[in-house]
């Protein structure tokens, strides 16, 4: 077997790796319950196996399977240019890269990407092509770093981000970005965070999020949250840490605990066969945004797993109309009267 992963080079390895997952999946999809259990393990564990240098080819290579991913048919008319690595934490050598297109009306409205992977895995490569595709349809895409839980537990991944925020609206000019239009988006473990950075930015004289698009994030960690032998293994405990009282961290640390009126509108996503976050999480956080009067779109995708992979067949809508959605939704928001 060594012998054999010999002659594969990192990209040929990689696509082994996604090939075997993806067919792994695909059959237990068909398995009994009992065994869904471990296809959410896989789903979840599955940045273990993708070395850190590898995240931006496994994203493009993905890219039409991955709903973050770059979707090339459904491209914009810019194109892009970037910059990487500029640094917005020196104290923890955080950074982040930014996507322009060019020769569009500036400043430019922008969006924050925040990256999944169960808060413990992957870096703002992991946003890379949905970075590109934004970009390319006229916005700023700022693809973010924060601290894993490996590295620091709650709430350090959301005082990173708003260091983030602070950093770009501080720097607007140089990086010819609106800071009045910034919106944040996020998928799975970034979702959770999009929305919390979205909530919480309760400061008028500080910097605002003008809206929040999420992804088949975890908005109730209450809900989530393990009380038994599974806490160890479980991403929301081992996120949490060992807080003195995790149930009031759990609140804490939950989007729908932050929901009240004047909060920025809401595009929600989510898979209806998701086997990692229950889709009951976005319906739950979409009807408490609505109480609060504050405009929240829902989009339920047929059929799509975590992810949006459509692991038993085509999912319904398909990723290019979902991207549409967030478009309109962006456009809506984001836009000044003045940009056609």
């Amino acid at each position: 077997m060594q012998d054999f992963w010999h002659y594969l080079n990192n990209t040929e390895y990689l696509l082994a790796t996604l090939l075997f997952c993806a067919v792994f999946l695909k059959c237990t999809a068909r398995a009994a319950a009992a065994e869904i259990s471990l296809r959410t393990r896989i789903l979840l564990e599955f940045g273990r196996v993708v070395p850190l240098g590898m995240i931006e080819p496994a994203v493009t290579k993905a890219g039409e399977l991955y709903a973050l991913g770059y979707h090339e048919d459904n491209a914009g008319p810019f194109l892009v240019t970037v910059q990487r690595d500029l640094t917005y934490d020196h104290s923890h050598k955080l950074k982040l890269d930014l996507y322009a297109p060019q020769f569009a009306p500036s400043p430019l409205p922008a969006v924050i990407l925040i990256h999944g992977g169960g808060w413990k895995y992957f870096n703002k490569s992991a946003t890379s092509g949905y970075a590109r595709f934004l970009a390319s349809h006229g916005f700023a895409a700022v693809s973010v770093d924060y601290r894993l839980q490996t590295e620091a537990k709650w709430p350090a991944q959301l005082d990173d981000l708003r260091t983030a925020l602070l950093w770009i609206t501080e720097n607007n000019l140089k990086l010819n970005i609106d800071p009045h239009h910034i919106a944040t988006l996020g998928d799975s473990a970034g979702g959770h965070l999009a929305a919390m950075l979205g909530l919480t930015c309760n400061d008028p004289q500080g910097p605002q999020i003008a809206a929040v698009i999420a992804y088949y994030g975890v908005y109730d960690m209450s809900a989530l949250l393990s009380r038994d032998h599974l806490a160890r293994e479980n991403p929301i405990n081992q996120l949490l840490g060992d807080a003195s009282d995790i149930e009031q961290t759990a609140r804490d640390a939950s989007p729908i605990t932050h929901v009240h009126p004047g909060a920025p509108p809401f595009f929600l996503v989510h898979g209806t066969a998701d086997s990692v976050v229950p889709v009951e999480q976005t319906k739950a956080l979409a009807a408490a945004l609505k109480d609060a009067g504050v405009p929240a779109q829902t989009l339920y995708v047929k059929g799509a797993d975590h992810l949006l992979l459509g692991l038993s067949g085509p999912i319904d809508p398909p990723l290019v109309v979902t991207d549409n959605q967030v478009l309109s939704f962006l456009r809506r928001y984001l836009w000044r009267t003045t940009v056609t």
